[in-house]
């Protein structure tokens, strides 16, 4: 199977009675071939085909009487895995039903082997570090030990698609260079209007990121922009109202500095508003569009 499928990652060393045995029948069973497998905490209980019944614990099995057949006290139909599904989504389900054993089993439902809960949280602490790279603008599966050249081929892509941006921005700045001319002082800022659209960018994209990462995406796509627009304006009045008392202390401490005012504090916080809107909405929409292709 895939290395990163559920038949890649489980364990074929199992414990296993038949639906017919005795817990005596299963303790003799177990006394023989329990240390063969790495995490004991339950026996898995199939039917004379090989397909999965259920799960017995083992504290279980110590409390009953030895002639109990394991169809009392077997629990059926537990959370199972395909072996060709995702690595990632079979880990999130040891996490979600906390198990310490997740079964794999075939298109008839035949046991193959098992995911452990060591498993489980080495993928899951191998897939936040590959979406931690990822939200950081690396390509490739970097650590502090690699060489010069990888480190190098890991970033510079995504900085060119940072510097192509950044191009944009000065071509629009620069259509706009007569409107500056009369009003100069909205150059000082640019700078502010930039690092706060990016800010709210990075913050949105991270919370769908995220979701994507964990499989609990919740709401539907209309509902989530919704909710991230009236996010954005409702942090865009904030930005502007503490820009717009920065503004008045200027005016108070410096007259005349800004000889705009109020027309300055309206621009200023119109441009906010759309900055964050735009920003926030291509920062949720992105991640997932990235995700589909």
């Amino acid at each position: 199977y895939p290395p990163d499928s559920a038949g890649g990652i489980m364990d074929t060393h199992l414990l296993v009675a038949g639906l017919h045995d005795t817990v005596a029948e299963a303790t003799d069973y177990l006394r023989k071939r329990a240390a063969e497998v790495d995490q004991n905490h339950d026996l898995w209980v199939i039917d004379d085909d090989g397909h999965l019944i259920g799960n017995i614990s083992l504290a279980q099995m110590l409390i009953a009487p030895d002639d109990t057949p394991l169809a009392e006290l077997v629990s059926r139909d537990p959370p199972s895995v395909g072996p060709e599904t995702d690595q990632e989504q079979a880990a999130h389900m040891v996490e979600r039903y906390d198990l310490n054993q997740l079964p794999v089993v075939d298109d008839q439902g035949r046991l193959l082997g098992q995911i452990t809960s060591e498993d489980a949280i080495s993928v899951l602490k191998r897939e936040s570090t590959e979406d931690l790279q990822r939200m950081s603008g690396l390509t490739a599966e970097v650590s502090r030990g690699d060489s010069t050249l990888r480190m190098v081929y890991s970033r510079l892509p995504w900085l060119t698609v940072g510097m192509l941006g950044s191009v944009l921005g000065a071509a629009v700045i620069m259509e706009f260079e007569h409107a500056l001319q009369q009003a100069a002082i909205l150059a000082a800022f640019i700078p502010l209007i930039a690092a706060t659209a990016g800010s709210a960018g990075i913050q949105s994209s991270t919370v769908t990121v995220q979701g994507i990462a964990t499989g609990m995406l919740g709401d539907p796509l209309v509902s989530r922009l919704f909710r991230e627009f009236r996010v954005a304006l409702l942090n865009g009045i904030s930005i502007s109202l503490l820009l717009g008392i920065f503004l008045f202390g200027v005016q108070l401490v410096a007259p005349g500095r800004l000889d705009a005012g109020w027309l300055l504090f309206a621009t200023l916080a119109a441009s906010l508003l759309g900055v964050l809107a735009i920003a926030t909405l291509i920062g949720a929409t992105m991640p997932l569009l990235l995700h589909r292709m």
